[in-house]
C-alpha cells in the first residue's frame, strides 16, 4: 500500500491564476442573479487546509507561520471583494473543527484562529458564519463569547442548534444570528414549524447523501393533518384518557381584544377566563389558550391538555418512558406539568383551578 507524503511546496508563481479563478467565480456568481457569496473556510475545505499547521507544509508566501498560513484566505478575499464589495460577502470558518488526526483543535491552533478573527474585523464582511460545538448552553456561550471577544461585526452560529438553544443563545447577545442547516432537509417549511410551534419532522440522515430523492428532497410540508393525527397519537401513547377534560391549542395572537370575538365564535358561546402570566396577556377560550406577548420565551409545546388529576398523568409519564421538563407547580390558571414525550413533543398538562 503507497501512503501519501506531505511535502512542502516552494516558489509558487501562479498568484494571478488564483485570484482570476476566484474573481470569475465571484463575476458568474453575480451575473446570475445572486444577492452576495459565502467563502466556505470551514470544515475540510482547501482554506482551512492553509489554515492548518499540521496540513500546511509550505514554505512559500502561505506557509511557516499562523500569519502566512492565513494569507492565502485574506487573498482570496480581497479576490472576490474586487468583484461584490466585501459587504457582500460573508466568510464562513469552524475553529473547533476536528476530523482525524489533521483536524485536531487545540490551543495553538485556536490562538491562531482567534487573530484571524481579529484581522477579519478590517474587511467589512456581511458576516462571519462560525460552527461551534454540540454542547449546553452554557458551554456554547462560552465558545461564541471567546469569538465574539476578537471580531466585532456580525456572527452567524451554526451547528446543532434547537429553536430552543437558538433564542437561548441570541438572549446572550454575543451573536446576531443562528443558522441551522439539516433539519431543513426533512422540514422544507423548517420557519413556518418554529413560528406556529409545529413539531420537526426526523430526517433520514443514511439518505441525505445518496444520490437520490427519496429521504432527501421529497418531504412533505406540515399539514393540519399531521398534528391531529400526532396530538391523537400522543394522548393514547400516554394513557391518561380518562382523565382528560379537553387538549387546548395555544395560540399567538397580537391582541386579546381583536382574538377573542373570533375564537368565541369558533368554540360557540363560552366563557371567556382572562388572567395576566408573566410578561403575557391570556385568555381561555374553549379550548384556546391566546396569549398576546413574547409567547417563544414561555410556550414551547404543542398542546395543552386539561386534566382532573395530575397523579395518573405522572405514572403514565413515567411509564412510557417522558421526560419530566417541569414538575407540578403552580401557574395563575391552575398546576401543570410540563413533560416531553418519547417521540420529543412537548406537552403540558394543566390541572385548571375549579
Amino acid at each position: 500500500m503507497k501512503v501519501a507524503e506531505r511535502r512542502a511546496v516552494n516558489g509558487v508563481n501562479n498568484d494571478g491564476d488564483m485570484r482570476s479563478t476566484r474573481s470569475q467565480s465571484a463575476e458568474n456568481a453575480r451575473r446570475a442573479g445572486f444577492d452576495g457569496l459565502e467563502l466556505h473556510a470551514q470544515g475540510s475545505h482547501l482554506i482551512p487546509q492553509f489554515l492548518n499547521p499540521r496540513l500546511n507544509q509550505r514554505t512559500d508566501a502561505y506557509g511557516g507561520s499562523s500569519e502566512k498560513r492565513a494569507q492565502f484566505l485574506l487573498d482570496v478575499l480581497d479576490a472576490v471583494s474586487d468583484v461584490w464589495g466585501s459587504d457582500r460577502i460573508g466568510v464562513k470558518m469552524s475553529p473547533g473543527w476536528a476530523s482525524g488526526s489533521a483536524f485536531t483543535a487545540d490551543e495553538e491552533t485556536r490562538a491562531d484562529y482567534d487573530q484571524l478573527l481579529k484581522k477579519l474585523n478590517d474587511n467589512n464582511l456581511a458576516y462571519l458564519h462560525l460552527l461551534g460545538a454540540p454542547g449546553t448552553v452554557e458551554e456554547r456561550v462560552a465558545l461564541f463569547s471567546r469569538y465574539r471577544a476578537h471580531y466585532q461585526g456580525g456572527i452567524i452560529a451554526n451547528l446543532g442548534f434547537t429553536q430552543a438553544l437558538g433564542n437561548e443563545i441570541l438572549e446572550h447577545r454575543i451573536v446576531d444570528a443562528v443558522s441551522f442547516g439539516a433539519p431543513f432537509i426533512a422540514n422544507p417549511d423548517l420557519v413556518e414549524r418554529f413560528a406556529q410551534g409545529h413539531p420537526l419532522a426526523e430526517g433520514d440522515r443514511d439518505a441525505y447523501y445518496a444520490g437520490q430523492a427519496e429521504g432527501y428532497t421529497d418531504y412533505p410540508a406540515f399539514t393540519a393533518t399531521d398534528h391531529t393525527d400526532r396530538a391523537s397519537h400522543q394522548t393514547t401513547e400516554i394513557p391518561v384518557s380518562s382523565n382528560i377534560r379537553a387538549m387546548i391549542a395555544n395560540v399567538e395572537v397580537e391582541s386579546l381584544e381583536d382574538a377573542i370575538p373570533l375564537y368565541r365564535e369558533l368554540a360557540g358561546d363560552v366563557d371567556v377566563r382572562r388572567f395576566p402570566y408573566r410578561e403575557l396577556e391570556v385568555a381561555l377560550v374553549g379550548p384556546f389558550l391566546l396569549y398576546a406577548g413574547p409567547l417563544e420565551k414561555y410556550v414551547s409545546q404543542t398542546a395543552t391538555v386539561l386534566v382532573d388529576s395530575l397523579d395518573p398523568v405522572l405514572d403514565a409519564l413515567g411509564k412510557a418512558g417522558a421526560e419530566i421538563l417541569e414538575a407540578p407547580n403552580e401557574v395563575p390558571n391552575g398546576t401543570r406539568i410540563v413533560a416531553r414525550h418519547p417521540d420529543g413533543s412537548v406537552f403540558e398538562y394543566m390541572r385548571p383551578r375549579s
